[in-house]
């Protein structure tokens, strides 16, 4: 989502820079959304109903302009437009089933000019904010490199405090001298929920041990 364009990006139905927002399907098959709702706020499941001919095709996505433009959805243009938009403070985007179930929903605050937001990877439940928008196009985001916050011996045991970002796989792995140059896997990889992990690793009478930690997304 976008909730301050000023001009990144362009409505092509009438070139106004627009706050705008993205449905993605992660499944393997098209969502037909017609009866489907969206809304800016939790206490109204109803704020617009999608009409019919918007289908979000399998591990697609589908663009919303959120310009209270509603008579400008035809069936020349695959973008939806919705009677609400979005407000650079932060708000609520919320996306109902035809039942009103909830399926799924996102709650930002203030909002930076020209600067977008979303899941990453798409479909994955973490949020990030993006230094490029990409309508129409997978989320892009650099996570930055993970690295041992927090080193400590408990007897012969080295605990390491591992920093990795949620949504990366991190590896530990180590060397005992400096020289080597094939370094030895500590544990299996790692898919944290969490920002922080502690790992303990047994040096196992070696005088020194060197830890690097590798990511991969």
């Amino acid at each position: 989502w976008m909730a301050a364009n000023t001009g990144s990006v362009l409505d092509p139905a009438d070139g106004d820079a627009d706050d705008w927002f993205e449905i993605h399907n992660p499944t393997a098959a098209p969502v037909d959304l017609a009866g489907w709702s969206l809304s800016d706020h939790p206490t109204n499941t109803v704020r617009f109903t999608v009409p019919g001919g918007y289908v979000v095709p399998s591990a697609g996505r589908l663009l919303v302009w959120a310009d209270k433009e509603t008579w400008q959805n035809t069936t020349n243009r695959p973008d939806l437009h919705v009677d609400f938009q979005l407000a650079k403070a932060g708000e609520w985007i919320l996306l109902y089933a035809p039942d009103a179930m909830l399926i799924d929903s996102v709650a930002f605050g203030p909002q930076g000019d020209d600067l977008s937001a979303g899941r990453w990877r798409d479909g994955m439940p973490y949020i990030y904010p993006f230094a490029e928008p990409t309508p129409g196009a997978p989320n892009v985001y650099s996570p930055p490199p993970p690295f041992v916050a927090d080193l400590m011996r408990a007897g012969d045991a080295a605990v390491l405090n591992v920093a990795v970002t949620p949504g990366t796989t991190g590896q530990l792995e180590y060397i005992d001298d400096l020289a080597q140059t094939n370094w030895i896997p500590q544990g299996p990889a790692i898919h944290p929920d969490g920002a922080v992990l502690s790992i303990t690793n047994l040096p196992q009478g070696f005088p020194r041990r060197f830890y690097r930690v590798r990511s991969t997304y």
